[in-house]
């Protein structure tokens, strides 16, 4: 891990400056900007809520609803506009929210309802295996509660491929089980 941090060492100094600045914010009483983030998506979402606004909207219509504090603070981060430098507001900071943003209510529950499906079938197996994988699945759904995983295809094949491994050997045990019976 330290060779790691050793590669990159850019990336490495951001990780400290931005780890740094949030414990004097949070030792100065102030709000996480992730949690500021996640406020002013919420406000977005309540005025948009059925249908959302589109795909990959967030940056077109999030300064729109941006509160007075996150403007404040994101002016903070323009001090560094002559060096290499993206802007936290790029994303929301939750998957979960940022999607119903663009994609509506109905389309978001059609989105996570076939997975939702799918793992009733690992729940009710008699192989503790899969129920293992699942929670790795579930793992990933919590940290898309609170940052943008899908957004790294990375990150989103891992949870497919999981569920999918996971949901296959689920069928497998659960015929084995149903033969023997």
């Amino acid at each position: 891990i330290s060779f790691s941090f050793y590669l990159n060492r850019d990336t490495t100094k951001e990780m400290l400056i931005n780890t740094s600045s949030q414990i004097t914010e949070a030792s100065n009483r102030q709000l996480p900007m992730r949690v500021l983030l996640w406020t002013d998506l919420v406000n977005q979402i309540g005025d948009q809520t059925l249908w959302g606004y589109g795909f990959n909207s967030y940056p077109a219509i999030n300064p729109i609803h941006q509160s007075k504090e996150v403007r404040e603070r994101r002016s903070i981060g323009l001090d560094n506009a002559h060096n290499p430098y993206t802007p936290l507001i790029g994303r929301g900071h939750s998957d979960f929210l940022e999607f119903i943003s663009e994609f509506g209510i109905p389309f978001f529950m059609l989105l996570i309802f076939f997975p939702i499906l799918a793992t009733v079938g690992i729940v009710h197996n008699p192989s503790p295996f899969p129920k293992i994988i699942l929670v790795g699945c579930l793992a990933f759904l919590l940290y898309f509660l609170i940052d943008f995983p899908s957004r790294s295809p990375a990150c989103l094949l891992l949870f497919s491929s999981t569920l999918g491994f996971a949901l296959r050997y689920a069928k497998l045990t659960q015929s084995r089980h149903n033969s023997k019976n």
